[in-house]
């Protein structure tokens, strides 16, 4: 449910509840309570400027333990991937990461990824997820399979051509899969089992390429034209099955920015790895440098050309360490940063950007990073660097 979930909350969640402020009233209905809301803020990261790229955590629940008490039902995240979204070049990149990636889980050790919910919720999922890609998580959104069944229903179905003939049974999950080759209109029941059919000989691999083609399935239906007259009853389906940390103001800010992206140049992939069996339980091993590529292309957009402009930072303002976080936060973008220290006076108001002659691009993005107010070319600077950065107040 990877890929589905993204597109169900991002375009309808944000594209069509765009159209009329009329549904501002059931995005009120998003918000968690005050106490849960507490826990997750000490996971979920500030946006530091308006120009950040936006991480969202988007979590599919599976069904957990069947007859359990729904409160008590530690349920794991069936699904899990992030969602990136650059305010500045309205662009949106999604990774996966496969349910049994091999990861640390604080507090419990070893395990699944899936399993983090489980222990502790999407507080616990986020804090696995940032210790992982090493990144910053904004917001989180979960949901469970009635939503997504329910959606899938209120649309109409989704027409699909299912490539393999899909027949499995797993009693203890009450899952029951059958479905048959050929083009067929999926309603959410159906949808679902499209979705977690997980026998391929590929594993979950294969079930992710299944889910991007359902995906794009997905988008061609909720585009349509005549899905507005079906607004009224998705929207009241949502707030009953979808638990987030955004609050509707910013839900309609990044609906606004939703209506100009390009849905055909979503970058997506999933975390590189292999299989492997680790005392008799299947495992994800993740290919951590292949990770790093993967995360700073997706998830962080770092230009190769970033490690070869060298940076110096100079603290403007006096504030005590100013220049070493902004230094850090410009290492993490893959900018190589020569050195740091104090400006000639502590009296900038404004933050100065100096660069030297063919470097303009990389001082743009770096005045978006740090706020730098004023970008100013020169090419003979006392500075062992290509690009000075001079921290103001502002």
């Amino acid at each position: 449910m990877k890929k589905p979930i993204f597109i169900i909350l991002f375009v309808l969640f944000c594209f069509l509840l765009a159209i009329g402020s009329g549904f501002y009233a059931y995005l009120t209905s998003f918000k968690p309570d005050p106490e849960k809301e507490k826990e997750i803020e000490k996971e979920t990261d500030p946006i530091k400027s308006p120009h950040e790229r936006i991480n969202v955590l988007v979590l599919g629940l599976d069904a957990g333990v069947i007859g359990v008490q729904e409160s008590r039902n530690h349920k794991r995240s069936d699904t899990m991937f992030v969602v990136s979204i650059d305010t500045n070049d309205k662009k949106v990149n999604v990774l996966s990461i496969p349910r049994d990636s091999r990861v640390n889980i604080q507090g419990r050790g070893i395990d699944k990824i899936n399993a983090a919910h489980a222990y502790g919720g999407p507080e616990l999922a986020i804090k696995t997820v940032k210790d992982l890609l090493d990144i910053p998580i904004h917001y989180y959104v979960k949901v469970d399979y009635e939503g997504f069944k329910q959606i899938v229903d209120a649309l109409g179905g989704v027409e699909i051509y299912v490539e393999r003939s899909m027949h499995y049974d797993d009693y203890a999950q009450d899952l029951h899969i059958h479905l048959n080759k050929g083009l067929q209109l999926l309603n959410g029941e159906k949808a679902l089992e499209f979705v977690r059919y997980r026998h391929y000989p590929n594993g979950d691999i294969g079930r992710i390429a299944a889910q991007q083609k359902f995906m794009s399935a997905l988008a061609k239906k909720v585009l349509q034209p005549g899905t507005v007259l079906k607004l009224p009853r998705i929207a009241a389906i949502l707030p009953n099955y979808v638990e987030t940390n955004m609050e509707p103001g910013e839900i309609v800010k990044y609906a606004d920015m939703a209506r100009h992206i390009d849905y055909n140049n979503i970058k997506m992939d999933t975390l590189p790895g292999v299989d492997e069996y680790i005392n008799g339980i299947s495992y994800w091993i993740i290919d951590k440098s292949g990770m790093k590529e993967m995360v700073d292309d997706l998830l962080r957009d770092i230009d190769s050309l970033n490690s070869d402009i060298r940076i110096q930072v100079l603290n403007g303002t006096g504030e005590a360490g100013l220049a070493n976080r902004v230094a850090q936060d410009l290492k993490k973008e893959g900018f190589n940063v020569v050195g740091t220290g104090n400006a000639d006076k502590f009296d900038y108001e404004n933050t100065v950007i100096i660069y030297r002659d063919g470097n303009i691009e990389q001082a743009k993005k770096i005045a978006l990073l740090v706020g730098g107010s004023e970008l100013v070319q020169k090419d003979f600077m006392d500075a062992d660097a290509d690009i000075l950065i001079i921290l103001g107040r502002k």
